[in-house]
């Protein structure tokens, strides 16, 4: 795995990230997350402060998502 977020402080995360995954998402402070990321995924996700998210990627997705704060999803892609 090549880990290529910026976090910031107060950040929680509960990704969970398989071998040959990177990330190139950009997370603000207090923002937690619920993604279950599978091997070669790519990510271009810009997430804003208080957003939580219940997305389900699967392996070779990417995503261009601009998601703004208090926002929920629960789609499965």
């Amino acid at each position: 795995m090549s880990n290529k977020d910026s976090f910031t402080s107060g950040m929680t995360t509960k990704h969970s990230f398989t071998s040959g995954m990177t990330t190139k998402d950009s997370f603000t402070s207090g923002m937690t997350t619920k993604y279950s990321f599978t091997s070669g995924m790519t990510t271009k996700d810009s997430f804003t402060s208080g957003m939580t998210t219940k997305d389900s990627f699967t392996s070779g997705m990417t995503t261009k998502d601009s998601f703004t704060s208090g926002m929920t999803t629960k789609e499965n892609d």
